[in-house]
């Protein structure tokens, strides 16, 4: 009778030993998947913090692409308005004269306006090509760079 006690002891210690090494292992593992999750918690936030610095670069490039069509706008006027006032100085220019020598002074004068006029044209396209692309002035945001631009107003 004793042995059956002392083998029901040890069966029932084994048993408990396994139990307690199950026990054990579901509590690693919780605390695992807890380990986990603010993990997965901290990658979210980085995450959302990024959308928005990305979001409000996101709205100040927005906000110096309107400032910078407002400005190549202005430049579109004033240069069509230099361009009138430069025709209307050559087409006085070439009104007809009574002497010859200056006649060839005003033709002269004439021919340097055209080439300026056609020099500025050439300028004109010129910087609207330039402002398509992006100043050499203006750090980005992207691969860890600023977006901060500044415009002379």
């Amino acid at each position: 009778m004793k042995e059956l006690y002392e083998r029901k002891v040890l069966e029932l210690k084994t048993k408990l030993a396994a139990t307690e090494d199950i026990h054990n292992l579901e509590k690693e593992q919780k605390q695992s998947v807890t380990e986990g999750d603010r993990q997965l918690e901290k990658e979210k936030e980085s995450l959302r913090e990024e959308l928005q610095a990305l979001q409000k670069e996101n709205t100040l490039l927005k906000e110096n692409n309107a400032l910078a069509n407002r400005k190549k706008e202005h430049y579109v006027c004033e240069i069509k308005r230099l361009n009138k006032a430069l025709q209307d100085a050559l087409s006085i220019g070439s009104s007809p004269l009574s002497e010859g020598s200056k006649k060839c002074k005003e033709r002269c004068r004439h021919a340097e306006m055209r080439t300026k006029v056609e020099s500025h044209k050439q300028q004109a396209d010129y910087q609207w090509d330039a402002l398509n692309q992006l100043p050499p002035h203006v750090p980005y945001k992207a691969h860890g760079l600023s977006s901060e631009r500044k415009f002379n107003q």
